[in-house]
């Protein structure tokens, strides 16, 4: 029997795909927990709450109102604001940074604070440590244009053909992009040509300098199956020696020891370290704490670091206590506001089939060509003239209101239903503009914030369905007449009224 468990509405897989999240929409069998219970606060509870079902600007404003939010324009100066708050409350904080530079530069300031204050010692050992290259996905590791000299491969997998162990390491020596090849070195020194695109679970590392000392924070990057430990696991060095033999405890309490001295060897597996002071939101999804410190820079608030799911797993670390730190408090909610949900390959050719019905002379666009009519936005939404009045976030949160298998399984059920009347009509295609029209109606569903989990949803799929199918069926009839908006659909079971559909027509 397997299970899985994790949470859709978090961080996704950094290469292409979403899995868990197509294994649900499959019909995979689920068992939802809405329960929240890590936080024990209830304000921050109903803060997590929000964050949750995508209603970001009250969760920030409830934030901000309980004096959680901290605006510093100065960089320098936010950093030593927090790294200050880290001091006074070591014991069970958490620091949260959304990208890796800012991580280690709050790593660095911290340490120094805590250095000053005597929880750090100042003997250092400088050691060399193996940093993953997160600008590599998957697809680019199997081209040697993307590998550099000085470049260190870890095999997942063996390969007898090449002979390489699974986990064995080498260091890349040469690239010839043409013939894309890339030479490698082991420990034994032996040099190896191969073509990228042979070998499958290959992981490419930079090496880079870090220093530790008795007192550091340390996190383990790669799993360490020999000492039970789990990717990304934050522990403490209680003792550090000359020959770098160090002794962690961890968080759960487990005491681990090993050497850090690479020496003439190459590198080995205990090179996964790293100061763990200051976490990406990616590295914390797994982390709870008492307090949680978010530091927030705008000019690097890119909507691929700083979103609706970056919000919602920093927001939803701490038990107790939760502090923004930023330099611009009023784009705070915009920013963090932001969808840049993954489409899936499925989901990408409904795009097509879409923007080719709608095109006069059927053709698929390419790259150079793009159906008439049919736009894209900066999130790679596709929109029709049809679409207008409805928000990239309200197209986005109906695809994933539909893409729930309960969603899909009740689609499925009215497409094959008998219709009324004869029955000989077709049920009419549900697109999401036309459940972005039923989801502004549903109760206390601001424009923009509206709850798409079905654990959230007050009405059941059947409702929706017939609902988004009467905005269709009108929009239907409208079209021929290039008329005016489409009839709004009834209203469901528990609507509150003053929520217009908003929905129009071309």
């Amino acid at each position: 029997r397997v299970l899985l468990v994790g949470d859709a509405r978090q961080h996704q897989a950094v290469d292409a795909g979403k899995p868990y999240q197509q294994l649900q929409e499959a019909g995979l069998a689920v068992a939802r927990l809405t329960e929240i219970k890590r936080q024990r606060d209830p304000t921050l509870r109903e803060v997590v709450e929000r964050l949750s079902r995508g209603d970001v600007d009250t969760a920030v404003a409830q934030l901000d109102a309980q004096g959680r939010v901290q605006e510093i324009v100065d960089g320098s100066a936010r950093m030593q604001a927090v790294a200050a708050l880290y001091r006074a409350h070591s014991k069970g904080t958490l620091v949260v940074s959304p990208d890796n530079q800012s991580r280690e530069q709050l790593n660095g300031v911290i340490r120094r604070e805590l250095q000053t204050a005597g929880r750090v010692a100042t003997a250092e050992h400088r050691v060399r440590v193996l940093v993953p290259r997160q600008d590599l996905t998957g697809a680019d590791r199997r081209w040697a244009g993307k590998y550099a000299a000085g470049d260190v491969v870890r095999y997942g997998r063996a390969s007898q053909t090449h002979g390489f162990e699974a986990g064995a390491y080498a260091r890349v020596t040469h690239v010839d992009v043409p013939a894309n090849r890339v030479t490698v070195t082991d420990d034994a020194a032996r040099a190896v040509t191969y073509d990228p695109r042979r070998l499958q679970g290959v992981m490419v590392y930079r090496e880079a300098e870090r220093v530790f000392a008795k007192g550091d924070r340390l996190q383990f990057t790669a799993p360490y199956p020999e000492q039970h430990i789990k990717n990304r696991e934050l522990g403490t060095i209680r003792k550090v020696t000359k020959a770098l033999d160090v002794e962690v405890r961890t968080d759960r309490g487990a005491i681990v020891t090993f050497n850090l001295d690479r020496g003439a060897g190459g590198p080995r597996h205990n090179a996964h370290v790293d100061h763990g002071y200051a976490v990406t939101s990616y590295s914390g999804q797994g982390q709870t704490a008492d307090r949680v410190l978010v530091y927030l820079d705008s000019e690097r608030a890119g909507e691929k670091l700083v979103n609706e799911r970056f919000a919602y797993v920093a927001g939803s670390r701490g038990r107790d206590d939760l502090q923004i730190f930023t330099d611009d408090r009023a784009s705070l909610a915009r920013a963090l506001s932001r969808d840049v949900s993954k489409s899936s390959a499925l989901e990408r050719s409904a795009d097509i089939r879409q923007e080719t019905m709608t095109s006069p002379q059927g053709q698929v666009p390419g790259s150079a060509a793009v159906a008439p009519g049919v736009t894209r936005s900066s999130e790679g939404i596709a929109r029709t003239p049809a679409d207008r009045g409805f928000t990239d976030g309200e197209l986005q949160r109906a695809r994933v209101y539909l893409a729930h298998p309960e969603v899909q399984t009740e689609l499925r059920r009215h497409a094959t239903a008998p219709r009324s009347h004869g029955g000989a009509a077709p049920a009419p295609t549900i697109e999401p503009r036309h459940v972005a029209a039923v989801i502004r109606q549903l109760p206390s569903s601001g424009r923009d914030r509206r709850p798409v989990d079905l654990a959230h949803m007050p009405q059941s799929p059947r409702l929706v369905v017939e609902a988004a199918t009467r905005v269709a069926t009108a929009e239907q009839r409208a079209a021929g007449a290039q008329a005016h908006a489409p009839q709004a659909p009834n209203r469901l079971v528990g609507h509150t009224p003053g929520h217009a559909t908003g929905h129009s027509h071309s």
